[in-house]
């Protein structure tokens, strides 16, 4: 039986002021937003982690120990670790509830859906499983599938609203995410685009008066933080217009979820949307539009756990790196929640004894990162190269401390800072724009990156080393050559 219910303002407060009165949370680790709830200001997250038993018992004690430790905002997707983060999520939900040591109306329970969802475990064969799930039952068209794992379709998304109350065990959802929805827009145009997210909100907004969920938004990766002539750029304004256009002013699209930390500040210092046709960085935006903010990535996949700079410890104050990363992001003025992925008991434990002090003044922060943002490396890439993109994504993920910002090469930016050495068309290598604007080419411009990877001192010293560092040009040109034949194009 699903557990009824939903977070309120009056159970939100409740959880609150118990958590104060026993001494467990600073009254500032709690913040008001979406319509009064009272959310900490620190999230769990659930998308690490091997999809076995093993893991799904570190999960259950990990939710259990943070709420009570003073997280009451759960986040997780029906496809993270196969299903089984959200079974795990809904099974310490059921024992603490019974139990007594929570309430429903006090806990934030955020999904996603988008993705198409393994069942407890990778299939051996892929492409049968989505037929014998998806496409065979008539869920799915496999026109409305894109890279053949990413589906907005009517149909499909009220499947995935029902799987996702099952799996959580709850009769209603507190927040719905459509799943980086910026990935149609590498396989399909804009204008089509703008009507599969129409149809999906016409879908979200039939299951709030269903009773299924309460709010919905967008969870993206690289949507809200790319340049505004990106291809996988989202436009704040066009989203919550078209949000209008499906339920007027009374719409439900209330809450948004991006990356940001120390290495990936862009919703606060870069102009990424547009307001009345003029520049804003997304947390300017999403103020404008009354949109309560999650913040994923916070210490990123756990890289941002150890080895900051030295200023940037004295900057933050006391306490472990991760601590420091995790104070950055929920002290952001604009932040409602940072998400975390905790699974062990030690990190729940660090990381929430942050609940029981006040984030950093807003001052502080806006000076850490304005004078880094004053000046940084530039990699451009080839944004239709499907290799150049997944490298971009794993550049993001690995370096800690790489002070660069990605911006793809079919872009005005590209061009304005290229100059002369920019040709329409695709681009035969990558460029590394520096502070002082020498641009370095091809694998020039990837080896100053990295020692700041794990690793790759060892790699870079190895490919400097004269016997290799032919070899090592030589594979460049050739992968660079051959990248769209080996690999393939994004759009």
């Amino acid at each position: 039986m699903s557990i009824p219910g939903y977070a309120t303002v009056e159970g939100t407060r409740r959880y609150r002021d118990r958590l104060l009165a026993n001494g467990t949370a600073h009254a500032r680790h709690f913040r008001e937003g979406l319509e009064g709830l009272v959310l900490s200001s620190i999230g769990l997250g659930t998308y690490l982690g091997e999809s076995d038993d093993a893991t799904d018992a570190l999960y259950l004690a990990a939710i259990q120990q943070a709420i009570a430790a003073g997280c009451n905002v759960l986040d997780s997707a029906v496809n993270y670790r196969c299903q089984r983060s959200e079974r795990v999520i809904g099974h310490a939900l059921t024992e603490m509830v019974r139990e007594g040591a929570c309430r429903r109306d006090e806990l934030l329970i955020a999904t996603k859906g988008g993705y198409l969802p393994y069942d407890g475990a990778p299939p051996r064969d892929k492409h049968a499983y989505i037929h014998q799930n998806f496409v065979a039952p008539g869920l799915i068209r496999l026109t409305d599938l894109v890279f053949d794992c990413h589906c907005l379709s009517p149909t499909y998304l009220r499947h995935q609203v029902d799987t996702s109350l099952a799996n959580l065990g709850l009769s209603c959802l507190d927040v719905y995410y459509l799943h980086n929805p910026e990935t149609q827009l590498h396989q399909v145009s804009r204008d089509e685009f703008m009507a599969r997210m129409r149809a999906a909100f016409e879908v979200l907004e039939k299951a709030v008066s269903q009773g299924k969920l309460r709010v919905y938004g967008t969870a993206t990766w690289e949507g809200y933080r790319g340049e505004a002539d990106s291809r996988g750029h989202l436009s704040l304004e066009a989203l919550v217009r078209a949000a209008k256009d499906v339920a007027g002013e009374g719409h439900h699209f209330k809450v948004v979820q991006l990356p940001y930390n120390l290495v990936m500040p862009e919703a606060l210092v870069a102009g990424t949307q547009e307001l009345d046709g003029k520049p804003v960085t997304f947390l300017e935006a999403a103020r404008a539009f009354d949109l309560y903010v999650m913040a994923s990535a916070s210490i990123m996949e756990g890289r941002l756990r150890h080895r900051l700079p030295r200023e940037r410890r004295k900057a933050l104050g006391d306490g472990t790196d991760a601590q420091r990363s995790i104070q950055f992001v929920r002290s952001t003025p604009g932040i409602g929640t940072a998400l975390v992925g905790m699974k062990q008991a030690s990190h729940v434990r660090d990381n929430l004894a942050l609940a029981r002090i006040a984030p950093l003044p807003p001052e502080q922060i806006m000076g850490l990162v304005t004078k880094r943002g004053q000046s940084r490396r530039i990699l451009i890439y080839d944004g239709e190269c499907r290799l150049c993109v997944a490298a971009k994504g794993g550049l993001e993920r690995l370096g800690q401390d790489q002070d660069i910002r990605f911006v793809p090469y079919q872009s005005e930016e590209a061009a304005s800072r290229l100059g002369k050495d920019y040709q329409p068309g695709r681009p035969g290598v990558a460029f590394l724009v520096e502070k002082d604007g020498t641009i370095s080419k091809g694998l020039d411009a990837f080896l100053p990156l990295l020692p700041g990877l794990p690793g790759g001192r060892v790699l870079s010293a190895l490919m400097r080393f004269p016997p290799l560092r032919p070899l090592s040009y030589l594979a460049y040109r050739l992968i660079a050559r051959y990248r769209y034949k080996w690999f393939g194009q994004v759009g």
